[in-house]
């Protein structure tokens, strides 16, 4: 009761419940916040799957060139000098076969002796072919007697090297 003596619940009126829902509100369009997270999510999917294509391309084409040189079979310790030569003379046609199939024809076709050997260097970054067991690829490879040949394991390491280098 109030001083003048209404009852205020005689003021409020009847009081009416909206209609019961059976399986909640629809909220359509969802707000701000909502959009973005979905816009996100979808662009992490995209590039999530732009990345993974990309990975497996590569891994893909590394598997491919590394073939070359994975076939070739290193020389036993009871192997003759002729046979060593022919490793190295295989590994340097597998090398030449990557680079010619990574970076083209015109750029690799011409190059021997010094140049092919500074080129694996600047391509594999490293210096494992101008001053270490990859020098064997220049000139010396084609001399009528090789004397002084590196270590096939060791060799064929430095080529694996290169090869994931420039595979990247």
């Amino acid at each position: 009761m109030t001083p003048n003596g209404l009852d205020l619940t005689q003021l409020l009126g009847e009081v009416i419940a909206p209609p019961a829902v059976e399986h909640g509100p629809l909220v359509w369009p969802p707000a701000i916040g909502w959009w973005i997270v979905f816009i996100g999510v979808i662009a992490c999917l995209i590039l999530g799957t732009l990345w993974l294509v990309k990975v497996k391309k590569k891994k893909a084409e590394f598997n491919y060139l590394n073939s070359a040189l994975s076939n070739i079979e290193i020389p036993g310790n009871s192997s003759s000098h002729q046979e060593q030569l022919e490793f190295i003379k295989a590994l340097n046609r597998a090398l030449k076969a990557i680079a010619l199939e990574k970076f083209g024809h015109h750029k690799v076709a011409s190059l021997s002796g010094d140049a092919w050997l500074a080129f694996l260097d600047e391509s594999g970054r490293c210096n494992h072919f101008t001053q270490g067991s990859g020098q064997i690829f220049g000139k010396a490879m084609y001399q009528k007697t090789v004397t002084d040949l590196p270590d096939a394991s060791q060799l064929k390491e430095v080529c694996n090297a290169w090869c994931k280098e420039v595979c990247q």
